[in-house]
């Protein structure tokens, strides 16, 4: 088992993440992971209702605030950002029309900004920037045929990760080093072992990939830095997996959360060096709707998840560190969400990106144990 951490949750809704030192084989021009990147619809193969099919947005925390990544219109790819504390959206087109066909994975540091996405012919395509600049660079990571779902990117001090479901439902990994454009790729499972978009987290150590597996079960795969060789754990049996998951890791153990049956939400943990999985249901049949998405909070050992809900409300659920009772946060009403959630914490507030009515995007953020929202961008921004 790879080094994370069991993060039971906060029952509060402020909290801050505390990232675990990261380190991995490949490499780039960021240092942060993007914890809640994997809560994006998958392409073909996820169980999503039709209420959330949109493409779901991907949200990290900069050094000065939020940065999301979004499918535009027509398949073009669209940045937005602000600072903390000011929320004034800025828009940027990273990519224009016929270039994204998935819902993008971005992660952030106070000097980047990268975003993988599936591009045109099942390809898989990386654009990163430098910050305060307008300008995207795009590389493609893997060419026609390689890309079949959204992707998950981790970020460390030496470069960047990305999983994605590869052709007949394998698992791919891609790693480069920093400074470098040439990408190196790997299959950490083989035909038929991959249902699902992954989501991948780093550790000081190696790196942790979940995924649904066949019947709409839970794998999860591991590998240490430097390695080629993968090693594969069966989370949950058939029957339990209906959506993307979603990974935490820190230092004591990777942390999982997932739809579960007849629409239930799921959380698995399990501590380092081991490969016996717990399973706890946070929410009960008939009220999670969506791929979920998960972060750490400031107490330690603790952890939320954001889901849609029944009729497209927003639910947030926490957990104290060392407890399975989950609290559950109404959000935002009926109608506010159609698709699946991301989720981070910043400095001051648990922060929502979510896709709105009439293809808005929204912003949920909490201070002093009250919700706020503010619109990103108007209807018709999201593809």
């Amino acid at each position: 088992m790879m080094q994370g951490t069991r993060i039971p949750a906060s029952a509060t809704r402020e909290f801050r993440v505390t990232f675990a030192e990261r380190a991995s084989r490949g490499g780039r021009r960021m240092a942060v992971v993007s914890l809640a990147a994997a809560a994006g619809v998958l392409l073909g193969t996820a169980s999503l209702v039709p209420a959330v099919a949109t493409t779901a947005p991907s949200m990290v925390e900069g050094a000065a605030g939020p940065n999301i990544a979004v499918q535009g219109p027509h398949n073009s790819l669209r940045f937005f950002w602000a600072l903390d504390g000011v929320f004034r959206w800025h828009p940027e087109t990273v990519a224009r029309a016929g270039a994204a066909f998935s819902a993008p994975s971005i992660a952030a540091t106070s000097t980047a900004v990268n975003i993988a996405v599936q591009g045109p012919g099942h390809s898989l395509r990386f654009y990163w920037k430098f910050a305060k600049t307008a300008t995207w660079h795009a590389e493609t990571v893997a060419r026609t045929g390689a890309a079949f779902s959204a992707p998950s990117i981790a970020e460390t001090s030496t470069g960047v990760n990305i999983a994605v479901l590869g052709p007949n439902h394998s698992l791919r990994f891609y790693w480069a080093l920093n400074g470098t454009s040439t990408w190196h790729g790997e299959t950490v499972a083989g035909a038929g072992a991959a249902f699902s978009a992954p989501s991948i987290a780093e550790t000081s150590t190696g790196v942790n990939i979940v995924v649904q597996g066949p019947g709409h079960s839970l794998r999860f795969y591991w590998a240490f830095n430097n390695t080629t060789t993968w090693h594969a754990e069966r989370v949950a049996r058939t029957g339990a997996a209906f959506s993307a998951p979603s990974i935490l890791e820190n230092t004591g153990g990777p942390n999982i959360a997932v739809q579960g049956p007849h629409n239930s939400l799921s959380f698995y943990w399990a501590f380092n060096n081991t490969t016996t999985w717990h399973a706890e249901t946070v929410a009960r049949a008939g009220m999670a709707f969506s791929a979920p998405s998960i972060t750490s909070g400031a107490v330690r050992g603790s952890v939320a998840i954001s889901v849609t809900g029944a009729r497209g409300s927003l639910k947030l659920y926490a957990a104290s560190g060392g407890t399975s009772t989950w609290h559950a946060d109404a959000i935002a009403g009926a109608g506010a969400a159609i698709s699946a959630p991301s989720l981070v914490s910043s400095l001051a507030s648990a922060d929502i990106c979510v896709v709105g009515p009439r293809d808005s995007l929204k912003f949920y953020f909490s201070t002093r144990n009250r919700w706020s929202v503010e619109q990103v961008a108007p209807p018709g921004s999201v593809q």
